[in-house]
């Protein structure tokens, strides 16, 4: 199973986002668009994991969304990776609201002591909108996404399972937040 963990996003900014790709196909750019209805938040990517770890995982994750409350985020500008002038992915920022960090350190904290392998690259938050064939400049999609607030309300294990138009998302579990947070 291809397995990461994420936050959810709101029905109102996948369809914001929706709207954003539709505007931005019109560009002109070969591109991969994920379907807005399952973009996420990545705090983890965990990859190739047995099916067997699964309960482990959510445990875990249990345990690392109790310390944590509910808090609220927001969407910014557009940025691309590795560089905006250069871009092979382009991306909607998510202000990094002090909880957010947190939880994804307990999060991977929390896989480190339970001796699960994941991608340990540096925390970005930020939201997959394309894929590029050949490098872009972000600038050229002049109107992005209205910033819109959100709150990260839990933690969901997502199965990422792969098909001919594209990634599928499949929930495997979730752990809300601030069950145990003072």
């Amino acid at each position: 199973m291809r397995l990461f963990f994420a936050i959810p996003l709101p029905l109102r900014l996948k369809d914001e986002l929706a709207r954003f790709q539709a505007r931005a196909r019109h560009a002109g750019v070969a591109a991969s668009w994920p379907d807005p209805q399952g973009l996420h938040l990545t705090l983890a990517f965990l990859g190739e994991q047995d099916e067997s770890s699964v309960p482990a995982m959510l445990d875990m994750a249990l345990q690392v969304a109790t310390g944590h409350s509910a808090f609220p985020l927001r969407t910014f500008d557009l940025g691309g990776f590795p560089k905006d002038s250069a871009a092979r992915v382009l991306w909607l920022g998510v202000e990094e609201q002090p909880a957010l960090p947190l939880l994804a350190e307990d999060l991977r904290r929390g896989l480190r002591v339970a001796a699960l392998t994941f991608d340990d690259k540096p925390f970005k938050a930020h939201l997959t909108v394309a894929r590029f064939k050949t490098a872009q400049d972000v600038a050229r999609f002049q109107e992005p996404p209205s910033p819109m607030a959100f709150e990260a309300q839990e933690l969901v294990l997502l199965q990422s399972v792969l098909t001919p138009s594209g990634s599928r998302y499949v929930s495997a579990g979730s752990a809300p937040l601030g069950m145990g947070a003072a």
